[in-house]
C-alpha cells in the first residue's frame, strides 16, 4: 500500500469467529459498553531479532464486537482494517518485510475499536531487525529503554512494581533506576534484551511527585535514557483543610544576579512557608526547566546543565506551591551563559549544513539574512539562530525530504532553533525524529498544501510563537511530549492540530490561535485559552491593531516591551522587535 510513510507490500488475513446474531432486540435498553476490546502481539515475542519477511499476528476481543483494529510502527500507522459487524474474536496477521527498514530496534503496537467506539490497546512490542552483517565501526549508539508500568501520571501506595524493558543492537552489562535524580537500586544485565522490573517500597518515601528515570549501559559504554516519568506518591491520608493563605517565599542565594555561567551551575535558594512545600519548578526564559519534590529542609541546592539553555542572556525564575496549594515566585535573575563558540553564515561556512557539521553540542550557529536553498539534519545540540528573523531569512529545502530533520540523543540533548521561515516540497517542514527541542518565533509554510508542517515523532519538542500555515496539517503529535504555546494556526488543509498516537496525549497546548483550517484540532479537546477566530495580520505577520491575538498570550511569558505576550511570530520574550 502507498501512503506518506511510504511504500509496503503487506499481506493480511483476518481469521474471525464467534459471530453473533440477535433476530429480535430486548425489550429492555441495553447497557452502555464502557469496556474496551483486547488486543495482544500472538508472535513473535518482544525481544526477538528477525530478518527477511516476518509474519506478525496479532489477536482481539470484545463481547459487542470489534470494529477496527489498527497497526503503528515506530508511531506509523500501517492500515487501518475494519471488521464485519458482530466479529467479536478474531486473529490479524501482517507480512513485514524487513529489509525496506533500517537495522536496529522497532516499536509496534496495535490498537482495537469496538462497537460502541472503546478503544483498546496492546503493550509495545520491541523487535530488533538485522538484515546486514554487523560493521567493523565501533557501536556508538545507546540501549533503548522504554516505560511499561507505572503509567505517567499514576497514584502509587505501598510496593509498587516498577517494570521497564531495554534493548540494545549488542549487548546490555546494567542498569540504574533513578528517583528525582538518585540512585534507588542497580541491576546486572545481559544480551541484548531486558523486561525487567523491581518494587519500589514508596511507604518509605515522603508523599508528593517524584521522578523517575531508567539509564542503562551496553558492553562498549554507551548510555541511554528513558524518559522522565512523573508519578505522585500518596500513602497518608490529606490533611484537614489548611488556614494557610500565605504563598511561599522564595530568596536566591547562589549565583548572583548578571553571572557568567558555563558547563554545569549550581543554583542554591531557600523556600520558607507555614505549610509543607509540594513542588518546586524551575523556569528558564519562561519555560520549564525542572520539576522538584518538596523536602523537610527549606534550602535547595541543584545542578543545571547549562548546555541545555544555549548561549546568551537567560532569565531563571522560581515557583513554589505548598501543600495548602498557594504558590509564590521568586525575584528573577539574569545570567549569561558562554558556552563553546559563535559560527557566522556565510561568514565562517557557505551553508548552514556545512556550520552544522562543524558544530558540537553547545555552540550557536548564527546565519545572516538570505533565503538558504537546502535541507538540514540537525544531529548536534546547537543553538540555532538567524540574525535577522524570519522574514528575512528562510530555509527552503526544494528536492529534499524535510526542512529541517532534528535527530539527536532524545534524553540529553536541547537543540534551539529561532527566528526562520521554513519551508519543504518534500513531506515535510521540521520533522522531530528523535530529540529535545525548542522552536521560537518561525514560520512554518510549506511549498505545496500536502506538505506537512511540524511532525512529533519521539522526543520532546516546544512550540512557542510561531505561525504555522498552508500545511496540510499544522502540527502533528504522536509519541512525543512537547508544548505548542502562542502560536498562531491558520489556512491548513486537513487539521491545524492533530493528535495520532495511539495513547494518552502527551502534547500539551494553550494559548494559540486557530482560523480557516479544515478542522482545527483532531483527536483532542479544545484548551479554554485557545482562540478561534482571525487573527487579523498584514503580509509581514504584524498583529493590526484590534487583533484578538494582542496580549492573549501566555501571562507568564512577556513581550519585549514587558506587556503580556502576543501570540505569532513577533511576540514572546525572543522575538526580534
Amino acid at each position: 500500500m502507498t501512503s506518506v510513510f511510504g511504500v509496503a507490500v503487506i499481506g493480511l488475513f483476518l481469521a474471525c469467529t464467534d459471530k453473533t446474531y440477535i433476530t429480535n432486540p430486548p425489550p429492555d435498553t441495553p447497557a452502555i459498553d464502557r469496556t474496551p476490546p483486547e488486543v495482544w502481539f500472538v508472535r513473535p515475542a518482544g525481544g526477538s531479532t528477525i530478518t527477511d519477511t516476518v509474519r506478525i499476528a496479532v489477536a482481539f476481543f470484545d463481547s459487542s464486537g470489534v470494529d477496527s483494529i489498527r497497526l503503528l510502527k515506530d508511531g506509523a500507522p500501517i492500515r487501518i482494517i475494519p471488521a464485519e459487524a458482530g466479529i467479536q474474536r478474531g486473529t490479524l496477521s501482517h507480512l513485514w518485510e524487513t529489509e525496506s527498514d533500517s537495522d536496529g530496534v522497532h516499536l509496534w503496537q496495535a490498537v482495537a475499536w469496538d462497537r460502541a467506539g472503546n478503544r483498546g490497546l496492546s503493550e509495545t512490542l520491541l523487535l530488533r531487525v538485522k538484515n546486514h552483517p554487523d560493521e567493523p565501526a565501533p557501536d556508538v549508539r545507546p540501549p533503548v529503554v522504554i516505560w511499561v508500568e507505572p503509567a505517567a501520571g499514576d497514584t502509587l501506595a505501598g510496593d509498587a512494581g516498577l517494570r521497564f524493558q531495554i534493548m540494545d543492537d549488542r549487548g546490555l552489562t546494567s542498569a540504574e533506576v533513578l528517583l528525582n535524580g538518585g540512585r534507588y537500586a542497580g541491576l546486572a544485565l545481559a544480551g541484548a534484551f531486558a523486561d525487567t522490573g523491581l518494587v519500589w517500597r514508596t511507604a518509605e518515601y515522603s508523599d508528593g511527585v517524584w521522578m523517575m528515570q531508567v539509564k542503562a549501559f551496553d558492553e562498549a559504554g554507551n548510555l541511554g535514557w528513558s524518559e522522565v516519568l512523573l508519578v505522585r506518591v500518596k500513602n497518608q491520608p490529606d490533611p484537614p483543610p489548611p488556614d494557610d493563605r500565605t504563598p511561599p517565599r522564595i530568596s536566591w542565594i547562589a549565583p548572583a544576579p548578571g553571572s557568567i555561567v558555563r558547563d554545569t551551575t549550581v543554583l542554591e535558594f531557600a523556600v520558607e512557608d507555614e505549610s509543607p512545600i509540594d513542588n518546586i519548578k524551575i523556569f528558564v526564559d519562561g519555560v520549564v526547566d525542572a520539576i522538584l519534590a518538596g523536602q523537610a529542609d527549606n534550602s535547595y541546592i541543584l545542578e543545571r546543565n547549562t548546555w541545555r539553555w544555549g548561549n546568551g542572556r537567560r532569565l531563571i525564575e522560581i515557583w513554589a506551591c505548598d501543600s495548602a496549594k498557594n504558590a509564590g515566585r521568586s525575584e528573577p535573575i539574569g545570567l549569561t551563559v558562554d558556552n563553546h563558540k559563535v559560527i557566522w553564515v556565510p561568514d565562517d561556512f557557505g551553508t548552514i549544513t556545512a556550520a552544522i557539521n562543524a558544530s558540537v553540542d553547545g555552540d550557536t550557529v548564527r546565519v545572516r539574512a538570505g533565503v538558504y536553498e537546502e535541507g538540514l539534519n540537525l544531529h548536534t545540540a546547537v543553538v540555532l539562530e538567524s540574525m535577522s528573523g524570519p522574514l528575512e531569512t528562510s530555509i527552503t529545502a526544494r528536492g529534499f525530504n524535510d526542512a529541517i530533520r532534528i535527530d539527536l540523543n532524545w534524553q540529553s540533548d536541547f537543540l534551539i532553533i529561532r527566528g526562520f521561515t521554513l519551508g519543504s516540497d518534500g513531506s515535510t517542514c521540521v520533522q522531530n525524529f528523535r530529540g529535545q527541542y525548542l522552536m521560537v518565533n518561525c514560520v512554518v509554510r510549506p511549498l505545496n498544501d500536502d506538505v506537512e508542517g511540524v511532525v512529533q515523532n519521539y522526543g520532546m519538542g516546544i512550540i512557542s510563537n510561531c505561525v504555522i500555515e498552508l500545511a496540510n496539517r499544522g502540527v502533528i503529535a504522536g509519541y512525543a511530549r512537547g508544548d505548542l504555546r502562542n502560536s498562531i494556526i491558520q489556512n491548513c488543509v486537513l487539521f491545524g492540530f492533530h493528535h495520532f498516537a495511539a495513547f494518552e496525549n502527551w502534547f500539551t497546548r494553550g494559548f494559540n490561535l486557530y482560523w480557516a483550517n479544515g478542522q482545527d484540532i483532531r483527536n483532542d479537546d479544545p484548551v479554554d485559552s485557545e482562540l478561534f477566530s482571525n487573527p487579523d495580520m498584514s503580509e509581514d505577520y504584524e498583529l493590526r491593531r484590534g487583533s484578538p491575538a494582542i496580549d492573549a498570550g501566555d501571562p507568564s511569558l512577556r513581550d519585549l516591551d514587558g506587556s503580556r505576550s502576543d501570540m505569532g511570530v513577533h511576540g514572546g520574550p525572543w522575538a526580534y522587535h
